[in-house]
């Protein structure tokens, strides 16, 4: 287009000429806005956190711990293996053959030995060979030593030869099998 001088020129042409000052002051106007917002928005309190109300979580039960039990059970198994023994010398190498009221027992002609027990309430009396003690019983063993598993017994022909098997708990509720012997 060539140039005109304002004079000639129409008024299409001045309305051209007028959009940048009307872009500017849409532009400042809209910076001002967002300014009084921020201003606006600064100004409002804060809002109120929600009051959420907080249990405390349950407390879980304990876990289980068999060591007490345990402590118990192999301060029986050397009370058995004590009474075993010293029924034994009281009795010119007869082994005991029963459990009753806090006393181990033989034949009538035997004299008893006290055996006062915590955890278990029963005594088994067996010979010879036997398989581990998987559950939680207590066994004295006469004529027996304890295998090289160490909880199984193995047969002997020794005199004043006995061991005692038991089993100690695990968390996980199984059973340890064990032999005693001093």
């Amino acid at each position: 287009m060539p140039y005109q001088p304002p004079s000639q020129r129409s008024r299409r042409s001045q309305a051209r000429s007028r959009k940048g000052p009307i872009i500017f002051c849409c532009i400042v106007a809209l910076i001002g806005a967002f300014i009084a917002f921020v201003i606006y928005e600064s100004k409002q309190p804060e809002p109120v956190a929600p009051k959420i109300k907080i249990s405390k979580p349950k407390p879980q039960a304990p876990s289980f711990d068999p060591s007490s039990e345990n402590e118990a059970r192999q301060k029986d198994a050397q009370a058995v293996y004590y009474a075993g023994g010293n029924f034994y010398r009281a009795n010119a190498g007869k082994y005991p053959t029963a459990y009753s009221n806090g006393k181990v027992t033989g034949t009538p002609d035997t004299k008893t030995q006290p055996l006062a027990l915590v955890h278990y309430q029963k005594v088994s009396f067996v010979t010879g060979a036997q398989k581990p003690v998987k559950t939680d019983e207590i066994r004295f063993v006469y004529n027996a030593v304890c295998s090289s598993l160490e909880s199984a017994t193995d047969s002997s022909p020794q005199d004043y030869a006995y061991v005692v098997q038991y089993a100690l708990q695990q968390p996980d509720g199984s059973f340890t099998p064990s032999c005693l012997r001093m």
